[in-house]
């Protein structure tokens, strides 16, 4: 045993402690055990696995800090404890460690700063820090790395400004800092080299100033994410040189952006996505939009443009989501929307002047929206992922076409809720998540699902990751009390009184839907399994991703739309 060189043990169902057991294999140069339920600490043994090259412990059950011996495993490329519940601080000892290529410390509990030593690490090519509790500064030369490629330190509490060596990296090609408390200006990017940069995201921060024109020099920038800032100024017309934009591309939403919208804009023909929303733009929306062929999406909503919808939109057949809400448009709706089978979101509410779809209650409408807006704040992926235990499936409660929906336990007052999480690569998963939130955040009553909140982000792979969490119903869905016997259930049948207020319950919901919304909003799915019950048993109607709101103004409801229009 004692000539053991590695351990490839992933998913093996392996249990109990691993140190310092491992340490007597003094040759080991792999550890590769992810996926297991190994418990107990990296005990100071690490220190004697002076051939170690490789750790990979991720999604286990480890507790402890990081022992400072990890220092003495010179040789050491790569350390990968994503997913568990280590503590404390990440060692300076770790820099010590000058052969690492790789570092992987996401969903863990570390606290503190990030030493300042691992900017020194000559070969670093990852460094990976997200969903922590991270506090502190970004290390001032972590850009000085000549193969630094990926680093991530999303989800912490990070303070201070954005090293001005990241925006210069002539090696970085990943780099999110969103979900943080960084603050001061966005750094120029370098004019004289070439930056290989093409995922950017600083979304929800405190940054401010100007987005620097610079910006037009990542000519290989496929993701730009600077929603949730303070950021003012206009829109750089040097955005329109980065033709490699793709989904997910362009987001500037809830800013204090201001001026016109560049018509160079529509120079972007590979743009999947552009997100303008909650900002100050004004003028008109330019014409050149129509140029963007392969547009998915389209937000604009809560600004003070003006004008009409441009003719030219008549090209973007393949757009499944246009919000142009609360500006001041003006003008008819343009017909050929009604032949754009792909389009699922049509929002065009709460303008001044819009001579269609035009209510006489649309601004008390609006001061409830956004109310109901108000009280639904973002929760991150860690906090969903602790709060099921790693969706494990134990906390799997029920699945769908779109997605699965786990029970999870909340440490804050939220308590146990719903997560219903939906299925990034199935089709319609996406547009079935921004349905479900639009309906959602329009329509509150007592016998339709409360939710609490939601998540939309990126998962620590660089996935896309939606979740609604949503008011935990104790006795399940009236489906499972209807027939008990079809799955495996020993649920007494429902009295006839049962009955009768369940009936009640789903027809107060029908009629708020149907006649006390504006517009009135038609449910399109409506099922037993789709009728939640709580501890009373009071029925709450669930699942809107079918939804479709009906336009009085207008006759027209999109007959191959699966969602809200």
């Amino acid at each position: 045993m004692s000539r053991v060189i590695a351990l490839d043990l992933e998913s093996e169902n392996i249990t109990g402690e691993i140190f310092p057991c491992v340490a007597d294999l003094s040759f080991l140069t792999r550890i590769h055990m992810p996926g297991n339920h190994i418990i107990g600490s990296i005990g100071q043994e690490i220190g004697q696995l002076t051939r170690l090259q490789y750790i990979n412990l991720s999604m286990n059950s480890i507790r402890g800090e990081i022992p400072v011996t990890i220092s003495s495993c010179r040789r050491l490329k790569t350390i990968d404890l994503y997913s568990n519940s280590i503590k404390g601080e990440i060692p300076c000892t770790l820099a010590q460690c000058s052969s690492l290529q790789s570092v992987i410390l996401s969903s863990n509990n570390l606290q503190g700063s990030i030493p300042q030593q691992i900017g020194l690490l000559p070969n670093l090519s990852a460094l990976f820090l997200l969903n922590n509790q991270l506090t502190g500064s970004i290390p001032q030369n972590l850009g000085n790395s000549k193969y630094l490629r990926w680093v991530n330190f999303q989800n912490n509490s990070i303070s201070g400004g954005i090293p001005a060596a990241l925006f210069n990296s002539t090696s970085l090609s990943y780099l999110d800092l969103s979900h943080n408390n960084l603050s001061g200006l966005i750094p120029p990017f370098s004019q004289t080299s070439f930056l290989p940069l093409e995922y950017l995201s600083l979304t929800e921060n405190n940054l401010s100033g100007e987005i620097p024109h610079s910006v037009g020099n990542l000519s290989t920038l496929s993701k730009l994410i600077l929603g949730y800032n303070n950021l003012y100024g206009t829109i750089p017309e040097s955005l329109s040189k980065l033709d490699s934009l793709l989904s997910l591309a362009l987001d500037l939403s809830y800013n204090k952006i201001s001026g016109e919208i560049p018509s160079e804009i529509g120079r972007l023909i590979s743009m999947n996505s552009l997100n303008v929303s909650n900002n100050q733009l004004s003028g008109e929306i330019p014409s050149t939009l129509g140029q963007c062929l392969l547009l998915d999406s389209l937000n604009m909503e809560v600004n003070l443009l003006n004008g009409s919808i441009p003719d030219t939109f008549i090209s973007l057949r393949g757009i499944t989501e246009i919000d142009l809400s609360r500006n001041n448009l003006s003008g008819i709706i343009p017909s050929f929307f009604e032949t754009f089978s792909t389009l699922k979101i049509l929002n065009l509410s709460f303008h001044l002047s819009v001579c269609s779809y035009n209510y006489p209650k649309a601004k008390k409408n609006q001061a409830t929206k956004e109310s109901v807006t108000q009280e639904v704040k973002n929760l991150s992926y860690a906090d969903l992922f602790n709060a099921t235990d790693g969706f494990s499936p134990n906390y799997l409660i029920g699945s769908g076409r779109f997605g699965l929906v786990y029970k999870g336990r909340f440490n804050s007052e939220i308590g146990s809720a719903a997560i219903k999480v939906f299925k990034p690569d199935q089709l319609g998963g996406p547009s079935n998540f921004l349905s479900e939130c639009e309906a959602l955040r329009n329509i509150r009553h007592r016998n339709l699902i409360k939710v609490i909140s939601l998540c939309s982000t990126f998962d620590p792979t660089g996935n896309e990751f939606k979740a609604l969490i949503l008011k935990y119903m104790v006795n399940g869905n009236l489906e499972c009390w209807l027939h008990p016997k079809d799955y495996g259930q020993s649920t007494s049948l429902l009295s006839l009184g049962s009955r009768i207020g369940i009936a009640v319950d789903i027809a107060a919901a029908l009629d708020y839907l149907h006649c006390r919304c504006t517009p009135p909003l038609v449910h399109c799915d409506l099922k037993p399994s789709n009728v939640l019950l709580d501890d009373e048993m009071v029925a709450c109607l669930s699942d809107f991703g079918l939804a479709k709101f009906l336009h009085p103004a207008s006759s027209m409801v999109f007959k191959d739309s699966s969602s809200i229009v």
